[in-house]
């Protein structure tokens, strides 16, 4: 599945990563096959499937989950990932795949919830997400501009 150039498309659209770093992958054998899903998007998946369960199940979790406070809390659900992979992508220290699929988890559980205010048009909410969203986003590439690591990283994520 990997071509001389590095991984297939298909195989790229998985794992996101180059065969070095396929060890931010989680590996699955499928018959004679090796496949590669990334880690921290795999938790998302999982993250997103949780959200989903106690929203069908727990009517508790239904009638809070548009509370402030319940959407401040899940406001600060990607802080873990983003100080993960900035932090490694920094070159700061190396991160571990249970610490990306933790991190992945909490991620998709906020994307699902963003997903959710505007499938129920709390358009207010949407924007307070959008400005937390957005404040993500800046702090991220003052650090990484702040730190010489931004080519590196636009390099990496996205190869010719």
């Amino acid at each position: 599945m990997i071509g001389a150039q590095g991984p297939s498309a298909r195989e790229f659209l998985l794992s996101h990563h180059i065969p070095a770093r396929y060890d931010r992958t989680l590996s699955l054998c499928i018959g004679t096959r090796r496949l590669h899903l990334c880690a921290r998007c795999s938790g998302q998946l999982l993250g997103g499937l949780a959200f989903v369960v106690l929203f069908f199940t727990i009517p508790e979790f239904r009638t809070q989950m548009f509370t402030p406070p319940y959407q401040l809390l899940i406001g600060i659900g990607p802080l873990g990932a983003t100080v993960d992979w900035l932090t490694q992508s920094v070159g700061q220290r190396k991160s571990r795949n249970p610490v990306r699929v933790l991190t992945g988890a909490l991620l998709g559980f906020t994307f699902v919830d963003a997903l959710s205010l505007i499938l129920t048009e709390r358009w207010l909410d949407v924007i307070a997400a959008g400005i937390i969203f957005f404040a993500y986003a800046l702090a991220i590439v003052a650090v990484l501009v702040r730190s010489n690591a931004i080519e590196a990283v636009v390099a990496e994520h996205f190869p010719r």
